[in-house]
């Protein structure tokens, strides 16, 4: 694995470290369609973050 690929799994998993507790810590309080709304903005932050692109180029 590159050092530019392990940089940008590293970047991911910090990102997603800092999403996910707070979703776990949330996720009582809303119901299925609430969960994915969150999830979706999730998607769009990661992806305004040109975070997707770089994962998954096209």
């Amino acid at each position: 694995m590159k050092r530019e690929e392990i940089n940008l799994l590293l970047r991911i998993t910090l990102e997603l470290d800092k999403i996910i507790p707070t979703l776990d810590k949330i996720q009582s309080s809303f119901d299925d369609n609430d969960l994915e709304k969150i999830a979706l903005s999730t998607l769009l932050y990661l992806s305004e973050e040109k975070i997707l692109d770089e994962v998954f180029p096209n």
